[in-house]
């Protein structure tokens, strides 16, 4: 079972991520509720062949897809998560750590087989996108590994449900000024000014 956010770290999670959860006017109640990541998740990876620009012989690479979770997709790489980029390289020997001349850094990457030059993430990422632009999936192998997912990695990562729908409705007519509220809370209101006007017609007609 998915695990809810308190208030307070929905709060905190609304801050620090800046996604704005929109909430009634009346009763102060959030339309979305946000949850966390489990602590496992799975992860697919897709690998293919591709040609080496330095020696240009056919080398694998991998790269991964988006996670479907809860009804949520994530739009992921190999770097969002500290888990992931040592369990590819387990499960890959070709994905490892390399030195990126261009970010002056030194970090996982694939490696052509051959001569084991490094596949820029760029060109790697570009190649597959090709791949299903022209809908040539039939390159593509699929595989899925299961990874931990640290406690700051969940919270970056909490995702949003709906809770309660809400609506804007007008309720100065003249002003043509509208609130965002609650389903309940504009019966509630419907129903106070149903009876104000049935009390107001009995007393003065």
């Amino acid at each position: 079972m998915s695990e809810m956010l308190s208030i307070e770290k929905q709060k905190e999670w609304i801050d620090i991520i800046g996604h704005d959860i929109r909430k009634c006017s009346v009763c102060g109640d959030y339309e979305h509720r946000v949850f966390l990541l489990p602590e496992r998740i799975e992860v697919p990876l897709v690998t293919w062949k591709m040609n080496c620009y330095k020696c240009n012989e056919d080398t694998p690479v991998v790269w991964t897809q988006d996670i479907n979770y809860d009804e949520n997709t994530f739009s992921i790489d190999p770097y969002s998560f500290q888990d992931l980029q040592n369990r590819i390289s387990q499960k890959y020997p070709f994905f490892k750590i390399v030195e990126k001349k261009t970010q002056g850094t030194k970090s996982f990457g694939n490696v052509c087989i051959n001569c084991d030059a490094y596949q820029g993430d760029w060109f790697v990422w570009k190649e597959l996108l090709e791949i299903y632009i022209e809908e040539a999936n039939d390159m593509l192998h699929v595989e899925k590994i299961t990874i931990e997912l640290t406690d700051e990695e969940r919270f970056k990562h909490a995702y949003t449900k709906l809770h309660k729908k809400l609506t804007n409705r007008t309720i100065d007519k003249v002003k043509n000024e509208k609130i965002l509220i609650c389903k309940d809370c504009w019966r509630e209101r419907t129903r106070k000014n149903r009876n104000d006007t049935k009390f107001f017609n009995q007393n003065h007609l």
